[in-house]
């Protein structure tokens, strides 16, 4: 089942995405679209549904994307979700920045491993991600997301009840929230 930090965690990661007017909107919408993912799932999905295949931007399409994947885990469809979480539908990661597509993506399968309770799996894939020196940039929006990485990577530990590197791997994630947020 999705637990709530992975969800306010993958909020935060959606909220970084977005800046200026126009993406204010957006930021409307994935709020939205997470109340309506607690709240009622088949109505997320839809809701989200009606916006994804409009949305121009890659990157918000695969919010979008991820949200609605989530939709489906909290729904207790897990095989959707994986789908929805690999899917590359109109061509979404050839629109995109590939390296930031495939980072999202590959999180977002990590992070499905995860609610489906497969943390060998998703520690697996996590590790895989980190070596990739590649990842590691001054961008705003790939340290977000290589935080949210660790983040996962600490939970895997935790429940394997690996509790110092858990924490360690929680304090190496907070090195790459730059931003003094209350929400970082």
């Amino acid at each position: 089942m999705l637990r709530p930090q992975n969800l306010i965690l993958l909020m935060f990661l959606m909220f970084s995405l977005l800046n200026g007017q126009k993406n204010n909107d957006f930021s409307s919408l994935v709020d939205k679209s997470v109340q309506k993912i607690y709240q009622n799932p088949d109505e997320a999905i839809n809701f989200i549904q009606s916006f994804i295949i409009s949305e121009q931007n890659p990157e918000h399409r695969l919010v979008l994307q991820n949200l609605m994947a989530q939709a489906y885990a909290m729904k207790g469809d897990y095989v959707q979700s994986v789908r929805m979480s690999l899917d590359k539908e109109n061509n979404i990661l050839h629109q995109s920045n590939q390296d930031f597509a495939n980072l999202i993506r590959d999180y977002a399968l990590a992070e499905q491993y995860q609610n489906l309770k497969l943390y060998t799996q998703s520690s697996k894939l996590i590790s895989e991600l980190l070596k990739d020196q590649s990842l590691y940039k001054s961008d705003e929006n790939y340290n977000i997301t290589i935080a949210k990485i660790y983040q996962l990577q600490a939970i895997n530990f935790s429940v394997n009840k690996k509790t110092v590197e858990a924490i360690s791997l929680f304090q190496k994630s907070d090195t790459y929230l730059k931003s003094k947020t209350s929400e970082n």
